[in-house]
């Protein structure tokens, strides 16, 4: 699903604020495929409980494998989408994928909107996944040193720079036409 807030003004929100806008996808192998492989990967996250949200997750090798595979098939879907001419508004709806649009009108009839990628997004997962698998082979070949030696064998201010913006660059939001 996709999701839209929208506020006459700048004020706090609660997730209540969000309506969700169904997606309308096509009934093919191509969808089917890849709503199994995100309904696997959530129900693997789900029973990591309590630390089930994509950002607190355990991320085992395992738990990864899953999520990799997820954004596999999601990339599939998108290539099979294009490849085999599909409708432009299918191609779109999954470019709206794990999307919250927000929409601001302030005064007169100025509108502004901002598309917020959600972490469960399967390539902003495939960017967790990754990262945290970066961060266990790191931490494996730093333990090897001495203690001494592990405080300058990696930039922590460089490691807190690596964050998923822009991940995935494009998208979409079908109530922004």
């Amino acid at each position: 699903a996709s999701y839209v807030l929208s506020k006459d003004e700048v004020l706090p929100v609660t997730v209540d604020d969000c309506v969700s806008f169904p997606l309308q996808i096509g009934q093919t192998e191509m969808w089917s495929t890849f709503l199994k492989a995100r309904e696997t990967f959530f129900s693997r996250l789900k029973k990591s409980s309590p630390r089930d949200l994509i950002e607190t997750a355990d991320w085992t090798p395992e738990l990864a494998g899953v999520a990799l595979r997820y954004a596999q098939s999601y990339h599939e879907l998108l290539d099979s989408l294009v490849t085999n001419g599909c409708e432009r508004t299918e191609i779109l709806q999954a470019l709206s994928l794990d999307t919250l649009l927000v929409r601001v009108s302030g005064g007169g009839n100025s509108l502004e909107e901002a598309l917020v990628i959600l972490p469960t997004h399967p390539f902003r997962v495939a960017w967790y996944a990754n990262y945290t698998q970066l961060l266990r082979n790191w931490e494996a070949q730093l333990l090897k040193y001495s203690a001494k030696k592990r405080k300058s064998a990696i930039d922590m201010q460089a490691l807190r720079l690596l964050e998923p913006i822009n991940i995935p660059a494009f998208l979409y939001h079908p109530v922004s036409d």
